[in-house]
Order: structure tokens, then C-alpha cells, then sequence
């Protein structure tokens, strides 16, 4: 994990490059801001329902990342506050309004043009001097039934999902092999395309079809390396050995995951294999 303090332009890593430029991946890089993050889903509405990007109009919804979670770099922050401040304070403009389009914003302002003139570094808030230490959890996925209440005060680690939500919006149930207090805040809310598949002990971003109600859709992911939010490098992926171990048994390890995998016995569909195993 690096905490590098020289100016950077932005993360060139070559999987979250590829990440980025692949339209049904939820990682989502917002060159205006210079803002890294995790896409947002809705329950009924498609995945880039909010997308307006060829204009001044920028309404994405994400979950911002820190760290990349693919090579562990931090990552060098998000300038809003500066583009707010430049679009107020230099030129002038009052009232700027993020749902409607504003010809008064200069072209260079709608793109990475303005801030990499002015040349500004790192601006990431784990730097800051109040950022302090991350919490971690023994954290753990646990089902609910229809009619069971959610624990009120919630129970710290613990991600309660209801078995009667949509597939696109229901996590696999078991326990958390890392559960940093940002990683559990995103669980608990469906809305964020991030998952963990406890069978092949493997974090990732969500592949989806954008263009469809993420609730609709099975649980594919793009495995990741590190935390995206405290940066930590995450327990190696098992899916080798358990693509092996599924096949030996004359299942076929691409079914789909809705949210579980389908057909599966249900050790191979948890993480009963491994643990078993001493893996």
C-alpha cells in the first residue's frame, strides 16, 4: 500500500484502466473531478438511468474508493470542492446547478483540462490529519426472512440482507474474511455494485448491463486485490481451485448467481469447501 505525497495526474493502473473503459464494469472514473468510485444501482431503474455526460450534466451515482483495488495505490482524491470553488470564486458563476445544463461553464471546466493546467497534487482525504484509523470487523452476510426485523441499533459487522430482495440486490450469506467499517457501510446498502462471493473468497466490482435494473441481474464480478477503502490487500482468490473442484464433480462453474450459484450442492455454493479444507 503506498501513501505516495508527490502531485499526480491520475491512476494509471493498467486494471483500473481497464476497468474504467469497460461499460458493464461499476467502477466509474469522473475525469472532471478527478473521482474514483463504485456505481450505484436502483431497484427498478437501469444502471445508467442517471448518466449525463455529454453535457455539463454529471449525476452518477457512486460510492467513492480510496485506495485502488487492484494494486492497492492510494488514490490521488477528488477535486469538486476546487471545481466548485474555480466555477464561483474565479469566474464567477453563481447558482450552478448539477440537473440542468449551464452553457455559461467553459468546455475546459467539463473536462480533466482545468485541473491538470493548474497543475494540482494529491488531495486524498486519507492524508488528512483527522482521517484516523479504520475499524475492522468479524463481519459476516446473515439472511433475513421476509418478516424479520433488521437489528435496531445495527450490529457492527453485521450485513443483514433479505432473502425476498431481487437477486441483483441480495448478498450471499457468510462469514467476512475482511471487514473494514467502510466495507461493511457498503454492504449494508444494496444500492452499491460491490460483492463478495464467499465460494471463491473473492471481493469485486459488479459486471453489469447498464442499461437494465441492476436487480434483475445474477451477481458477476471483477475480482479486486485490495480494499478499496482502507487499502489492505484482500485474502488470494480460491476460483481455481474451486472451479477444479466443481467440475470434478459434474457441475458446470458458470452458472449463474442469483444470488447463489445455481445447481450447485451446497458446499460448493458457500464457502463450506474451503473452510473445511483448511484453505
Amino acid at each position: 500500500m503506498s501513501h505516495s505525497e508527490t502531485p499526480l495526474e491520475e491512476h494509471t493502473c493498467s486494471d483500473m484502466v481497464e476497468a474504467v473503459a469497460d461499460d458493464n464494469n461499476a467502477t466509474v472514473y469522473r475525469p472532471r473531478y478527478r473521482m474514483y468510485g463504485i456505481r450505484q444501482g436502483h431497484w427498478e431503474e437501469a444502471v445508467n438511468y442517471w448518466d449525463e455526460k455529454d453535457r455539463s450534466i454529471d449525476l452518477i451515482r457512486l460510492q467513492r474508493i480510496y485506495y485502488c483495488p487492484w494494486c492497492g495505490e492510494m488514490l490521488p482524491g477528488p477535486l469538486k470542492d476546487q471545481w466548485r470553488d474555480i466555477l464561483e470564486n474565479e469566474l464567477g458563476l453563481d447558482n450552478i446547478s448539477v440537473f440542468e445544463h449551464d452553457d455559461r461553464i467553459p468546455p475546459d471546466m467539463l473536462t480533466d483540462v482545468w485541473w491538470k493546467i493548474r497543475g494540482y497534487g494529491v488531495t486524498s482525504e486519507v492524508l488528512a490529519a483527522d482521517w484516523g484509523e479504520r475499524e475492522y470487523f468479524d463481519g459476516e452476510v446473515v439472511s433475513l426472512s421476509p418478516d424479520a426485523p433488521r437489528p435496531d441499533p445495527p450490529v457492527e459487522g453485521i450485513v443483514t440482507c433479505y432473502e425476498h430482495a431481487p437477486p441483483g440486490f441480495r448478498h450471499p450469506a457468510g462469514k467476512l474474511p475482511h471487514c473494514c467499517d467502510i466495507v461493511w457501510d457498503t454492504l449494508e446498502d444494496p444500492r452499491t455494485l460491490f460483492s463478495y462471493f464467499p465460494w471463491t473468497r473473492e471481493y469485486g466490482v459488479r459486471l453489469v448491463d447498464i442499461t437494465r435494473p441492476a436487480g434483475e441481474q445474477p451477481l458477476r464480478i471483477k475480482p479486486i486485490r485490495h480494499c478499496p477503502w482502507c487499502g489492505d490487500a484482500l485474502p488470494p482468490s480460491l476460483r481455481d481451485d474451486w472451479e477444479k473442484r466443481v467440475r470434478a464433480r459434474g457441475f458446470d462453474p458458470d452458472t449463474p448467481c442469483t444470488p447463489y450459484p445455481e445447481g450447485l450442492p451446497e458446499d460448493l455454493a458457500s464457502d463450506r469447501w474451503w473452510r473445511e479444507a483448511g484453505l
